[in-house]
């Protein structure tokens, strides 16, 4: 029975998720500071550490005695540094010192941050008791490390909790204690910001002193900056090309590109882009692109802009995709290379009548019918043949063929009335008004004829 237990035991704990991801040992972003504070003042010191489930424990440095401020006991030095006590903040991450008195004045506080991959302690900031002000709050790198001949900048950002204004000095101290920094350059680097000199391999300290306009005065912890051995090659883009935004489709323009380029044989500056491996394939795609500058191995970047460009379609031949009918429109289409189409209409075509057939002979009481018929779609349409002189008339709703009817006669009709049926109008070529005045005109001129005629006889 025990051993069936035992074996289930054990296939439960084979049976937990396991992560396949080692967490990384924390790692300090912001080391505590050196700052001079006003007697009975509450001191605090931070830390900020970067990592997973991370603890905290701060110890203090009394005359080269390291204490653990998690272990209470009569008679420790460090406990009667606070009139009204020390301790850490519920995260760990600050230690206060509650009325703080002369007597913490030269001690020295750390912190020790931890978690399951590991450790790791923080700089030891000096206390320091007699501060006419509450000290700036300081914040700064806690080191860097560059290639020799690189830029490279160190910042101190701080700010006076009773609002005044601050003022910067930077230091450097040969030994990285605090005790034996030395202004640079006597005291006239007072930006925030120090740009270091990289031009030799080697680790060197700095220290900010950051001052307010109330009195208050603090140091910034000390900063290493580590210049290491230059590669075997570098490139460094000294200045970018005068052009950076181009349209879809440009090549690159590299004038004005200037490039240093270090070897083991020494170094040398190349312009426009000379000697150096370069892209030269359009640029197409759209936004933020980076451009490679490459000397052998090694190789820095630049930016530009890529916008979308102005396109002037180039179209192939015409194709048409739908015939046109008689009586539809068809349709017409081309492509671009861009892939836009472009579609026209085709007027229809229009019927194609053939020379027609006689589907109705006339007679003298009727009109007759002549159908055309359409060659290609086989629509039919009828013309009216007249009965009184044989020609064609469309019906209603067809086309008119342009057929005139003739003013004079034909057939057997009489010249004023022939045999025309009774009760209608008869049919002369012209209006019966005009032929009225016809043969009124004819009887006049006939009367005129015969009275002329007469006057001679006598």
């Amino acid at each position: 029975m025990r051993k069936a237990i035992v074996l289930l035991i054990m296939l439960l704990l084979c049976l937990q998720p396991v992560s396949v991801f080692a967490a990384s040992a924390p790692e300090i972003l912001n080391e505590p500071q050196n700052l001079v504070w006003p007697e009975n003042s509450v001191a605090s010191y931070s830390v900020e550490a970067y990592g997973d489930d991370l603890s905290y424990k701060w110890y203090i440095i009394c005359d080269g005695v390291t204490y653990d401020t998690t272990i209470f006991e009569e008679g420790l030095p460090w406990i009667g540094f606070g009139m009204s006590g020390c301790g850490a903040s519920a995260d760990g991450k600050t230690f206060y010192i509650n009325g703080i008195v002369n007597e913490a004045n030269g001690a020295q506080i750390f912190c020790e941050v931890t978690n399951g991959a590991g450790s790791v302690r923080s700089r030891a900031a000096t206390i320091s008791v007699g501060g006419s002000a509450l000290p700036p709050n300081i914040k700064v790198v806690p080191g860097i490390i560059v290639e020799m001949n690189r830029p490279a900048s160190i910042m101190c950002t701080a700010s006076d909790p009773q609002g005044g204004t601050v003022e910067y000095i930077w230091m450097e101290t040969t030994t990285g204690e605090l005790k034996d920094v030395v202004a640079i350059n006597r005291g006239t680097e007072t930006n925030e910001t120090l740009n270091c000199d990289t031009s030799t391999p080697g680790t060197r300290y700095f220290v900010c002193m950051v001052t307010t306009s109330n009195g208050g005065m603090g140091y910034s912890s000390v900063i290493p900056v580590t210049v290491t051995e230059q590669a075997e090659t570098c490139v460094e883009i000294l200045r970018t090309p005068d052009k950076v935004v181009y349209t879809s489709g440009e090549c690159l323009d590299l004038t004005g590109l200037m490039v240093r380029v270090t070897t083991p044989e020494g170094s040398f500056i190349s312009m426009n882009g000379e000697g150096l491996e370069i892209t030269k394939n359009p640029l197409v795609t759209l936004g933020e692109q980076k451009i490679r500058v490459g000397y052998g191995d090694a190789m820095d970047i630049f930016i530009v802009t890529v916008n979308e460009a102005f396109h002037r379609h180039r179209f192939g031949e015409w194709m048409v995709t739908a015939e046109p009918t008689c009586t539809e429109s068809g349709i017409k289409a081309r492509e671009c290379d861009c892939g836009y189409t472009e579609r026209e209409e085709i007027p229809p075509t229009g019927h194609q009548w053939d020379e027609g057939k006689i589907t109705k002979e006339p007679t003298e009481d009727s009109d007759g019918e002549k159908t055309f018929s359409c060659t290609v779609c086989k629509e039919t349409k009828k013309e009216v043949i007249k009965a009184d002189n044989n020609d064609s008339e469309p019906t209603e709703g067809a086309e008119a063929t342009g057929s005139i009817e003739s003013p004079i006669p034909t057939g057997g009709s009489e010249a004023f009335g022939g045999n025309q049926p009774s009760g209608t109008e008869p049919s002369y070529g012209f209006p019966w008004w005009l032929n009225l005045i016809l043969i009124i005109a004819i009887g006049i001129v006939t009367g005129s004829i015969l009275f002329i005629l007469s006057k001679r006889k006598k």
